[in-house]
């Protein structure tokens, strides 16, 4: 009965597919679970086969799926304690279309945990770059994104993750490259940590134990962003290039430095208004014009009180 036919999936049931798909338990679930593409397709004798796909999934190992920018997105994740979380991101990233990971100081990779929990994302681990800080990991990127549920004393602008979806999707459109920072698993980023970005990410969460873990919180992150990728992008209005993180944060040092020659706080009671300060020339996002003539400002006054 089955002579001719190139596969005889159509008379199987879904319990076959994860047999015959080679699927580890967690995927198979992720296609049922994660908006489910059912299609048919003909055989050589017109039997109709109904085939389950995902349509996050790369099916076609082409990115047909994907209109998203995917390599000016940076996954940055810091101080990784269990190297399988590090493989189950990759798996989350490659789910939705992402492929480019950023490992600040992990305890242990390369990893054959990492390479167990990552399936058939394993080319986003062999293709991962690891660095000592996260400023090296998010120096080329002009907008800076950290995931957060930390109570701060001071407030940094801070959005949900559909919202932020959607902002990084047109920033990535208009050829922008953005970070997105996840913290260590135990404790999440530190303040001075968050405070290297220009907007927190907040994953809605039930308040009696909003706890995620990271792999859970960055499949969230790379749904939205996959899911904000089909909306059509807000067009360029910028006429200079954004100043990237590393002229960014060279701005704001040489702001600081300019405050302390002139000796406007106080060292030993500055009460905060540096922090405040900082978070405002992250929230500005100058360009290259805008940034390099506050520099040219910052000099003529040190020049001036020499």
């Amino acid at each position: 009965a089955d002579a001719g036919i190139r596969d005889p999936l159509w008379s199987r049931g879904l319990g076959d597919v994860y047999k015959r798909q080679s699927l580890s338990c967690e995927l198979f679930l992720q296609q049922i679970l994660v908006r489910p593409l059912l299609y048919l397709q003909l055989t050589d004798l017109h039997l109709i086969m109904l085939v389950l796909t995902c349509r996050y999934c790369n099916r076609n190992k082409d990115n047909s799926y994907m209109s998203l920018k995917s390599n000016l997105i940076n996954i940055v994740i810091v101080d990784t304690i269990h190297p399988g979380n590090i493989g189950s991101v990759a798996r989350a990233m490659k789910t939705m279309g992402l492929s480019k990971l950023s490992l600040v100081n992990p305890r242990v990779f390369p990893s054959d945990d990492a390479i167990a929990l990552a399936g058939n994302a394993t080319d986003v681990l062999d293709n991962a770059k690891i660095f000592d800080s996260i400023d090296e990991a998010i120096k080329d990127s002009t907008f800076v994104y950290a995931t957060s549920s930390r109570n701060r004393s001071i407030q940094w602008p801070t959005i949900n993750a559909s919202e932020a979806a959607k902002e990084i999707c047109n920033q990535a459109e208009n050829d922008k490259e953005v970070s997105i920072i996840f913290g260590k698993e135990d404790r999440g980023l530190t303040n001075d940590e968050l405070e290297l970005a220009n907007t927190l990410i907040e994953i809605p969460a039930n308040p009696e134990y909003p706890v995620l873990n990271i792999a859970m919180s960055a499949q969230v992150i790379c749904y939205e962003l996959y899911q904000a990728s089909q909306n059509d992008p807000v067009s360029k209005w910028q006429d200079f290039p954004a100043y990237t993180a590393e002229e960014l944060n060279n701005l704001i040092k040489h702001f600081e430095e300019t405050v302390a020659a002139l000796e406007l706080v106080d060292p030993e009671n500055p009460k905060q208004i540096m922090t405040r300060m900082e978070r405002m020339f992250r929230r500005l996002y100058p360009d290259q014009m805008e940034g390099n003539f506050l520099r040219g400002f910052l000099k003529a006054i040190n020049n001036r009180i020499k």
